[in-house]
């Protein structure tokens, strides 16, 4: 029998998690166990990735037109977004900007990811570096949350000492918040899944449908995101940091979506990411990019055929056009945002299904090994009534993100349900990603999970 839920009812829950950004100046914002609140209420961060540089604009280098900050502004407000997600801090004038559109800001502290932790000197001007954006940016109330790093690598992580990584970290945390008692987090990915994030007000993450491949072909996107929140994030609100990223480029990368795309395929991927990610458990969501970053993976003087360099919601052909044309995707992202978004968050809340780990698990031989031993991993896998599921396909694949390598494989279970993996030795060391995924044969869902293996010398 179907549940009946009274209309009054849901328009009720739709406020609680759902406010108006008028009026952002005077804005109390708090994270509190899976959610943000601002005055008090719940509010979904529903936010685009902004970079205001346009053609031959180095960023740190050159300054923004403020007009065009401007004209951005007013359409990411029209688009139906709520807040922009920066990399680098935005300036004041930028920030009153952003107050002028009632728009929130996730004020991002771009520090060298390459910035070695164990380095007490040059931690100490990062940490100088942060105090200054923050000093600054206390005065603006539409800041939601302060955003440090972005994807610093596994290889500098473990170079540097997973404990001086996090004695980094918790320093640039009690700096912010000694200044400006506003949310704090790093932006994460991945490659430092190992790591202890338990210490950030929000746990931010970025995830993308079409990489790492082996993830996404194995366990599948949404999984993925709920193998964060479970894992990581929670208790606490999970902020997906970026996604969609879906490129009009003509250089295709891979067969899921990594590049290659046309408009079409461009807005139902951008989409797609943003209602998975909300299914999956996150308080918000960053959809990249704005506009095509000229300047990212490399030269900004050339519009390289880079995926990453034509991802924009609005084109930037050339330096005739650095208003920008807005692609299908903004007026698509433009209704979804003002109706479906809604409904898809109360789905998301009210229907979380089964948890993948009813339906398979991993078990590691054991925690950790040589880089010259054989890796050895279990997989059991039962159906919804517990018992071992025989005959079963599982698709299976190792991710290094040191030197960024993936293997995908598939087999299938004995009759114990089991079936078991072993893999030569990798000869490096550093952790090691292993995941694995399989159709439910009831529902046609994938449901999938994954381990991270220490590889050491």
């Amino acid at each position: 029998m179907k549940r009946i839920i009274p209309i009054a009812l849901i328009i009720l829950i739709m406020l609680a998690i759902l406010i108006s950004v008028k009026g952002v100046e005077g804005a109390n914002i708090e994270a509190k166990g899976d959610w943000f609140y601002v005055n008090g209420k719940r509010f979904f961060v529903n936010a685009v990735g902004y970079s205001g540089w346009r053609p031959h604009q180095w960023p740190g280098t050159n300054k923004v037109n403020l007009e065009l900050v401007d004209l951005d502004f007013r359409r990411i407000k029209e688009a139906g977004f709520n807040t922009v997600r920066t990399w680098a801090a935005l300036d004041e004038e930028e920030l009153r900007l952003a107050q002028k559109h009632n728009l929130f800001v996730i004020q991002g502290v771009w520090i060298d990811p390459k910035l070695n932790f164990s380095n007490p000197q040059l931690t100490s001007i990062a940490l100088r570096k942060i105090k200054n954006i923050v000093e600054y940016s206390k005065k603006y109330d539409n800041i939601i949350m302060y955003l440090v790093m972005t994807e610093p690598s596994q290889e500098v992580v473990l170079s540097a000492g997973e404990d001086k990584t996090l004695e980094f970290f918790r320093k640039a945390k009690q700096i912010i918040q000694s200044i400006d008692n506003k949310p704090v987090s790093m932006d994460s990915w991945i490659p430092l899944g190992f790591l202890d994030h338990s210490f950030w007000d929000v746990i931010t993450f970025n995830v993308f449908m079409f990489t790492p491949e082996s993830i996404n072909r194995t366990m599948g996107f949404e999984n993925y995101v709920r193998w964060v929140k479970k894992n990581l994030a929670k208790d606490k609100p999970l902020f997906i940091g970026e996604t969609g990223g879906f490129s009009v480029s003509k250089k295709k990368l891979n067969d899921l979506g990594f590049g290659g795309n046309s408009e079409e395929e461009q807005s139902k991927g951008n989409i797609d990411s943003i209602q998975k990610t909300i299914a999956a458990g996150a308080a918000g969501v960053c959809t990249v990019s704005w506009i095509d970053t000229w300047h990212y993976p490399s030269n900004p003087n050339v519009h390289n055929n880079h995926p990453w360099e034509w991802n924009g919601i609005l084109a930037i052909k050339d330096d005739t056009d650095l208003k920008g044309t807005p692609r299908k995707v903004y007026y698509d992202l433009q209704r979804f945002n003002r109706t479906e978004v809604f409904k898809k968050l109360y789905s998301a809340r009210q229907n979380k299904g089964c948890s993948p780990e009813l339906f398979i698990s991993l078990i590691q031989g054991k925690d950790s090994y040589r880089v010259d031993e054989f890796v050895k991993i279990k997989i059991k896998l039962k159906d919804k009534k517990g018992k071992p599921a025989s005959n079963q396909k599982i698709d299976y694949g190792f991710f290094v993100p040191i030197g960024w390598r993936e293997e995908i494989s598939s087999g299938r279970t004995d009759e114990k349900g089991e079936l078991v993996i072993t893999h030569p030795p990798f000869g490096e060391a550093g952790y090691i990603i292993f995941s694995a995924g399989s159709i439910c044969k009831e529902d046609k869902k994938r449901y999938g999970d994954l381990v991270f293996i220490r590889i050491y010398d």
